[in-house]
């Protein structure tokens, strides 16, 4: 039974009658009590002690939880450690626990290296601190062997154990521990409940008394007035050295917000500790740009970031320059942030606003230095489909015969797998046929290159069924995939990397990654070896977010195309897969929605995530807005529903699809507008902005977030024509 799926009306439906269940099928049944709409937390209850019990009970009393204290209860896999952390906090919730009980079932966890057991911990110690048990939370967290401190001695478990001891008078450790928590918690409010204690053990010399360590570990809890006048009356010296990395950090972040005139010299003595820290030096340089700081921005980079070949560094000198319109600075810096990280759409149009420029209705070009410039500095990848089709414009409108043929016979090799591909192969259709197709265009890469792009509109993949594409691949492509196979190995050897799978497999992803996290720490993996370690965990438990998700952040970090056609099938199966297949099939059928269209919007959606939910709180795996959601339940008879559970979402969605398809022609173009941007929106901008030429009605839509939509919508779907037509899939 797969919970991590929501497939609450499935479980429902195999599981609810069923008399005896096993295990796993109770543990999918609390879930679905858990989660479902119309699901019973009493039921969920029963169904998890009966998983730790062996019994299903009739109801849940003091006799029940005295027999769950005192049976010897299994902790050897994350079915059972779910099940007992789930258990006692539905028990908490519903107040059916005494503070005896809540103490003795927690200290039945086990101590070891696993997120119920350091959660259970903390819990533990609330529980006693609730209580104003000082001594037990001491006694209890010294009973810990160093061992078991470097894991279950959280930043909660520090908190209770400097605060019990302020409480028995012992302020000389509490004040020490407070300050030390101080510098290492990322968690507010555990700092700001050190702080407030702090004060008080400090009392009237608060906070002249404190040295400079104590008061950078404490500086950004007090109120923005109050960090001001520090600086300023010298109470905190702008001109400290400090030891702690994360206390620096902080006192430079508030500086860069509030008094930028003293960011330089701060992070200048303290610059020994931002060796290798590009990332955040490029953050404060951003809040100073955000606060119209251009000229301290500029003066800070050339000083905290002169020998950084970040991207970050070039996005920020970019962002100077546009505002002080230095063209040249700015198309240089922006030029060389995109040659580094060419991902970023929103730069991406910003270049195109250079070399492209529309005034009055009509197209200003750059001259071709610009031109040649950009084209040749920019990575050879999908997002650089639209710089390619602008660029083959401003050869034709340039009359750049030559060129435009040269550009032309190869320019599938500029944009790879872009959705500007088919653009140029309608747009340039003319040019096109009269290029030569090389014959023997299967015994190197360049005649292949030229093939694919000659013969785009022309179904060359014909061409191309059941031939071995191998020579063509992408570099490093096979070599990806044995990485991302052996990262699944791994996961099988390691036993807290197999515990992960096995939470994530129940659908605890937090629990899964919790360890996962945990291992990339403790072996200090590169965030390469982490990426690859997650897609192996999704291999392994069958997370398809993860290998997706993953997956393509890898590509990113090899600058690899996530163009299907020449990537093996270890990298496509991971990029392009098929979850929920009998579900889509089921329902294309149904409303007469090709099945690679439903995919093509359900990866772009929620890249299978089931329990997706966006800032505009669509939902589910083909993220239904509520309203729209509660309209398509009424009008198909749909009652107590999930938007998370793929039944009603797929079927929600491809309803959905079909209406918009309809009243578009069948145009997914002009559908994947509606679906994102609202059919109302593309009536407005389609009144407006539409001359007749759908190619060029995109390139003035102005919501970028539905030009991108469509664009990656049209590739999703391009993708899976491709490898249905090749069989390049395993499934």
């Amino acid at each position: 039974m797969d919970i991590k799926t929501m497939s609450w009306k499935k479980i429902e439906k195999n599981l609810s009658k069923k008399q005896n269940v096993n295990k796993i099928e109770a543990f999918a049944l609390a879930r679905y009590h858990e989660e479902a709409p119309g699901g019973q937390s009493d039921k969920k209850i029963k169904y998890l002690y009966s998983i730790l019990v062996g019994v299903y009970p009739s109801s849940i009393g003091d006799q029940e939880i005295s027999t769950l204290i005192s049976k010897d209860i299994s902790f050897d896999s994350a079915l059972f450690k779910m099940a007992y952390r789930k258990l006692y906090k539905a028990l908490n919730k519903k107040k059916k626990l005494s503070n005896y009980q809540k103490i003795k079932l927690l200290e039945k966890v086990p101590i070891e290296y696993d997120p119920v057991s350091i959660y259970s911990f903390e819990d533990l110690i609330k529980v006693l601190l609730d209580k104003s048990e000082y001594n037990q939370v001491l006694k209890t967290i010294f009973k810990l062997s160093q061992e078991e401190k470097d894991f279950i001695y959280t930043e909660r478990v520090k908190y209770a154990h400097a605060y019990s001891l302020w409480k028995l008078g012992d302020t000389a450790k509490a004040q020490e521990k407070l300050f030390q928590i101080s510098k290492d918690s990322e968690n507010y409010k555990i700092r700001q409940k050190a702080f407030n204690i702090i004060k008080k053990i400090v009392g009237k010399s608060f906070p002249k008394s404190l040295s400079q360590e104590e008061l950078g570990s404490i500086f950004t809890m007090f109120s923005r007035s109050e960090q001001i006048n520090m600086i300023k009356d010298g109470t905190l010296k702008y001109n400290y050295t400090h030891k702690d990395f994360s206390v620096v950090r902080r006192i430079a972040y508030s500086l860069s917000l509030r008094m930028p005139k003293y960011l330089l010299t701060f992070t200048t003595v303290n610059k020994k500790l931002y060796y290798n820290q590009d990332e955040i030096l490029c953050g404060y340089a951003n809040t100073l740009i955000n606060s119209k700081e251009h000229s301290k921005a500029l003066t800070f980079i050339r000083k905290m970031l002169k020998e950084s070949k970040s991207s970050c560094k070039y996005k920020m000198l970019s962002r100077i320059y546009k505002k002080n319109k230095d063209k040249e600075k700015h198309f240089k810096n922006l030029l060389k942030y995109l040659s580094i990280y060419p991902y970023d759409l929103i730069y991406q149009d910003q270049l195109l606003e250079i070399l492209a420029k529309t005034e009055k209705k009509s197209i200003v070009y750059a001259s071709s230095k610009y031109w040649e410039t950009a084209f040749n500095e920019m990575p050879n990848l999908p997002v650089k489909g639209r710089l390619t089709y602008w660029y083959l414009r401003y050869l034709k409108y340039s009359f750049q015969k030559e060129k435009l043929k040269e550009v032309l016979s190869k320019y599938y090799e500029y944009c790879p797998g872009s959705y500007y591909i088919g653009v140029i192969a309608e747009e340039f259709s003319k040019d096109l046929e009269s290029l030569s197709v090389p014959e023997n265009y299967l015994t190197n890469r360049n005649s292949l290159i030229s093939y694919i792009s000659i013969k785009q509109k022309k179904d060359y993949l014909n061409g191309l069924v059941d031939k071995d594409l191998n020579f063509a691949y992408y570099p490093n492509s096979n070599e990806m995939v044995k990485s991302l196979d052996n990262a699944g190995e791994l996961v099988k050897k390691e036993k807290i990397l197999s515990l992960s799978a096995e939470y994530l497999k129940l659908g605890e992803l937090k629990y899964g990654m919790f360890l996962a996290n945990e291992y990339v720490k403790n072996k200090n993996f590169d965030t390469k070896s982490k990426y690859e370690l997650y897609v192996g965990l999704g291999d392994i438990s069958n997370y398809v977010y993860l290998n997706l998700y993953y997956t393509r952040l890898l590509m990113k970090i090899w600058l690899m195309p996530d163009d299907p056609l020449l990537l093996p099938s270890g990298i496509n199966n991971r990029l392009y897969p098929r979850p929920h297949r009998e579900l889509v099939k089921e329902n294309s059928k149904k409303y007469g929605v090709d099945e690679d269209i439903v995919y093509a919007i359900m990866r772009q959606e929620s890249f299978f995530r089931e329990n997706a939910i966006s800032i505009a709180k669509a939902r589910g795996l083909m993220q239904v807005m509520p309203r729209t959601g509660r309209f398509l339940a009424s009008k198909l008879k749909v009652k107590n529903y999930s938007l998370h559970d793929p039944e009603v979402s797929i079927k929600f969605g491809t309803k959905f699809l079909a209406d918009l398809l309809k009243n578009y022609g069948d145009k997914l173009t002009w559908a994947s507008i509606a679906y994102n941007g609202g059919p109302g929106n593309l009536r407005k901008w389609k009144r407006n902005h539409y001359k007749g030429d759908f190619n060029h009605f995109l390139e003035e839509l102005p919501s970028k977030e539905s030009r991108d939509y469509c664009r990656i919508i049209i590739s999703n779907y391009n993708n899976y024509k491709i490898l249905g037509k090749l069989g390049k899939l395993d499934y």
